[in-house]
């Protein structure tokens, strides 16, 4: 990928300032307005006839936004030759443009340039998305998906090639970061879904023994978790939801563990209560059997008062 976006990228700068240099449209001509271009975070770049100055330093800031998301998805990593291609490309543009180049002209080529900013954005996202998928053996988990990501990134290549304009490739490139997410979506919602079974069982244990009860803040946390988590998996956030549904299994069951402990330690004092009050019996009962009753009358203590009252 990275030849077909310098070959490409570098024609398309010598192009650039071949028309800087060598095409000054006429003084009355007028420049054409253009259609409003949309970024990849949505924001409009107008590009007006009767206003191209202000529409100028529009893309100005745009440029700037889009090569900080660009670099923010990982441009700078996994394509640092087209990220400095289209650097230059933008960089020229601006210095032309600030030397009193046409408004019009810079207009044209920054905008290109933002959709070639976009572009490297979403590269950065298919790319580093495949690697993840592949990872973690998710193809599978929606096959064809995965083929038309594959084909929509070869196809990419193939319009850097033949010179396509920013706005397409982007396009083109989405297209397959898209398809990307999607597979992973697949996969992460066969996992989500196991772990959603785990907590769930978990869940049935721990309200058997009242653990919400036990530690009311505990258990309302863990829940918490497994309750955002439900919502996420309906939302199509599969990887967020699989995460907090670990995470939630994690809290409820050390919430449930220590419920337990209590329980076997109120048991065992229980217990021991028991068996000693067991053992007094048995102690009680064998002198019973050892000692008569009569023989431990006699052995008492006589009162000689007593005694003598009954001898008279």
């Amino acid at each position: 990928m990275k030849k077909w976006m310098v070959s490409l990228l570098c024609l398309y700068s010598l192009f650039a300032l071949f028309l800087a240099g060598c095409k000054t449209p006429p003084k009355d001509t007028k420049p054409a307005d253009e259609t409003p271009v949309q970024t990849s975070d949505n924001t409009e770049v107008v590009q007006s006839g009767t206003d191209v100055k202000s529409a100028a330093e529009k893309l100005k800031t745009q440029m700037l936004a889009a090569r900080k998301k660009a670099v923010d998805a990982g441009a700078a990593r996994y394509f640092p030759s087209e990220l400095t291609v289209v650097d230059t490309a933008a960089s020229e543009a601006r210095s032309v443009y600030d030397a009193g180049g046409s408004p019009a002209d810079f207009n044209r080529k920054a905008s290109d340039i933002v959709y070639q900013y976009n572009a490297l954005e979403q590269a950065s996202v298919a790319y580093s998305t495949r690697k993840k998928v592949n990872d973690m053996n998710f193809a599978d988990s929606d096959r064809a998906n995965y083929d038309a990501a594959e084909q929509a990134f070869v196809k990419a290549g193939k319009m850097f090639n033949e010179g396509a304009a920013g706005k397409d490739l982007y396009a083109q490139m989405k297209n397959a970061a898209d398809k990307y997410n999607a597979v992973l979506n697949a996969g992460y919602k066969g996992l989500a879904e196991k772990e959603r079974d785990k907590v769930l069982e978990l869940k049935q244990k721990a309200d058997a023994v009242k653990t919400g009860v036990a530690d009311k803040n505990g258990y309302a946390s863990a829940v918490a978790f497994y309750t955002r988590a439900n919502q996420e998996l309906q939302s199509g956030q599969a990887e967020k939801a699989y995460n907090d549904y670990i995470t939630a299994y994690g809290a409820l069951d050390k919430v449930y563990q220590a419920v337990l402990k209590k329980r076997a330690a109120a048991e065992n004092a229980m217990e021991r209560a028991k068996r000693r009050v067991e053992e007094a019996d048995a102690v009680a009962e064998k002198a019973d059997s050892t000692v008569p009753v009569e023989q431990v009358e006699a052995l008492a203590p006589v009162d000689k008062a007593s005694s003598a009252q009954e001898a008279q």
